[in-house]
């Protein structure tokens, strides 16, 4: 009995190895996928601009800020997956969270940084009491929804912004600074909130 047991949480733990894996394989497959796209974008309008010889098509690169912004947005979505999906697993009692953590941290071929950045959003350790777990993790929840919001709003704020500045470049107008002008205060606004 004992050595069922032993072995259905050696298999949970393998599983939990895995889902991590799959995490990081994801994160660098996205992160893979941004590079390529900054690189197009970038010299794309870099080599229409210098083609066509009109500065305007450098408005171009204003499409990398939602390509990064986006690219944090499912970053961070991912992460808080595979987070909820090992803290099931701990909750559940398939894995201990301390074992886990020794062990995947032997694994030399994961990249140490990402790695430590994804078990440093996992508790310490099994919380003793559920209640206190749960209170814990909605206000975790809720501080990673609060942070994603802010991240579209400002990725948009900062896209209009740079949007308005060209038009009031390429058309002299006026109205479209003062509305690049509104936007870049609103986006320090909602830094310093």
């Amino acid at each position: 009995m004992m050595r069922a047991s032993r072995t259905a949480t050696k298999r949970s733990e393998i599983d939990a190895i895995r889902c991590t894996v799959q995490a990081i394989e994801r994160r660098a497959r996205f992160y893979r996928n941004l590079i390529v796209a900054v690189s197009i974008v970038g010299l794309g309008s870099v080599g229409l601009a210098v083609a066509f010889r009109n500065l305007v098509m450098l408005a171009g690169l204003i499409v990398l800020v939602p390509l990064v912004g986006g690219f944090f947005f499912l970053d961070s979505r991912l992460v808080q997956r595979w987070r909820a999906e090992i803290l099931d697993m701990s909750r559940s009692s398939e894995i201990n969270l301390s074992s886990f953590r020794k062990t995947i941290l032997q694994l030399r071929y994961l990249p140490a940084g990402s790695l430590q950045g994804m078990l440093s959003m996992l508790p310490p350790d099994a919380q003793a009491d559920q209640e206190q777990g749960r209170l814990l993790e909605e206000r975790f929840a809720s501080r990673m929804k609060i942070q994603e919001r802010r991240l579209l709003i400002a990725t948009a704020l900062f896209t209009i912004a740079l949007l308005c500045l060209a038009g009031a470049a390429v058309y002299r107008s006026f109205t479209c600074g003062i509305a690049a002008g509104a936007c870049i205060f609103l986006l320090l606004f909602l830094r310093r909130a």
